[in-house]
């Protein structure tokens, strides 16, 4: 991958990263509902994935299987 490349998607996951944590923090402090609840797995989740990409795009060298 170009390192070009590779950079730009490295600052689009930190932005995203960075969104995702904001709307968890937004989120009231007593989950009464399964709904919120729900919601902030989700995110959470969604979190790890994130962290999990930005790890690899913090490398140097990015390869990306070809199909």
């Amino acid at each position: 991958m170009p390192e070009e490349q590779r950079i730009e998607t490295l600052e689009k996951l930190i932005a995203e990263h960075k969104e995702i944590q904001e709307m968890i923090e937004k989120m009231p402090l007593s989950m009464r509902t399964e709904a919120l609840r729900q919601r902030k797995r989700d995110l959470e989740e969604k979190t790890k994935e994130v962290e999990r990409a930005i790890t690899t795009f913090s490398r140097k060298f990015v390869y990306i299987a070809s199909d």
